[in-house]
Parts: structure tokens; sequence; C-alpha cells
């Protein structure tokens, strides 16, 4: 299981970043309150989520923003140019490339953004007394605050390492993409192969640097 799980990973590396961070983002726009009553008749917690539908709605254009930066030109230079088309789509596949080279890191920005406005949310709780005599059973109380601490550590803790760990996975498939498009110092056959998928791409997708 762990093993088809791991090979899925491989595989679809950027369908599992998406799912990753896509999680991410949403758990930063989720905010939890942990909510205790003390009272004669029962002492109980609740957990309530609190978030707002619209935040969540376009989340995954964060997601995709921040994913298509692992597309050479975001994706554009895979456009069809068979057609009446040819030299217009040709030109903006070129242009596409030419940005996403150089500016391909920008659009990690708005998912960093919405991450990071919920990141360090740290859950809260509330205590509501029904006690007659207006005190609190202190032990009852200090043991859910371990709860609640033990709990929000762990959210804590579980979001940042998610967050931080599908952006640098994510940068660091970027950066390879990058200088994967510098040939340089190879034998004379690359060469000519990589000159001749320019020419079937109608650009230079490869650069090369004799």
């Amino acid at each position: 299981m762990l093993r088809k799980l791991f090979k899925s990973m491989r595989i679809y590396t950027r369908l599992w970043l998406f799912v990753a961070m896509q999680l991410s983002v949403m758990m930063s726009m989720i905010d939890i309150l942990i909510k205790i009553e003390l009272s004669h008749k029962h002492r109980k917690a609740e957990l309530i989520l609190n978030f707002y539908l619209s935040g969540l709605a376009y989340s995954p254009l964060l997601s995709a923003s921040a994913i298509s930066s692992l597309f050479y030109g975001y994706g554009l230079v895979y456009l069809n140019t068979a057609g009446c088309l040819d030299n217009f789509l040709s030109r903006i596949r070129k242009a596409s490339l030419s940005v996403w080279d150089r500016f391909g890191y920008v659009m990690f920005l708005p998912w960093l953004l919405g991450v990071g406005q919920g990141l360090f949310h740290f859950p809260y709780y509330e205590v509501e007394d029904a006690y007659d005599t207006g005190t609190i059973n202190f032990k009852l109380d200090f043991w859910y605050f371990r709860l609640v601490l033990t709990l929000g550590s762990f959210v804590m803790a579980f979001r940042l390492l998610l967050a931080l760990g599908s952006f640098l996975i994510a940068f660091r498939v970027y950066r390879q993409m990058i200088r994967s498009r510098y040939i340089q110092n190879i034998e004379p056959e690359i060469l000519d192969y990589a000159r001749r998928i320019n020419e079937l791409a109608g650009f230079e997708i490869i650069l090369l640097d004799t």
C-alpha cells in the first residue's frame, strides 16, 4: 500500500503537491474554538470550526496559481499551434516561457499570502461556568487546558510542516525546471538533438550555451 502511494507521488508529483498546498491553505483559513462547559449536570467540551465559505471557495485559485509555476510557460507551451492561428499561438508560447523563466516564482505569492494569514493562529478556548457558587473546578479546568494546549500544538505543528514542506518541494521542482532549460559543455550529438527540439517547438525551449 505504501509502496503504491510513494509510486503515485513520484508519478503525479504536481497533483499531490496541489492537494497538499490546497489542504494547507484551507487549514489556514479555519479558526478552531474549543468551548468548555462546566456545570453540576454535565461537563463537556465542544469543538467549533469558524470559517468563511467564500474564502474556502476561492482557495483553489491560490493553489492553482502556485502549481502553475511547475509547468513550462504556465502550461501555455503545450498549446496546439496547428491551424490558422499558428503564428499567434507560437508567439504566446514563446512569450509565456520567457515570462515564466524570469518571474515564475511570483505565482507562489498569492498562495503564501493566503497561508500566512492564519498559519500561526492557535486554537483558543472559552469556559462557561454554571456552578451556583461561582467557582471553577481548577483540576478539571487544568485538564481541559492541557487538552487545548496539546491539540493546539499538534494543529499548529501539522499546519506549519504541511505548508513549509509543500512550498519547499514545489519551489525545488521549479528551480530544477529552470536549471534543466540550460545546456552547456555537452557532446555535439546532444546539442544537435536539443536544436531539433527547439525547431519543432518553434522557439528556444532549451537554451544552448556553447
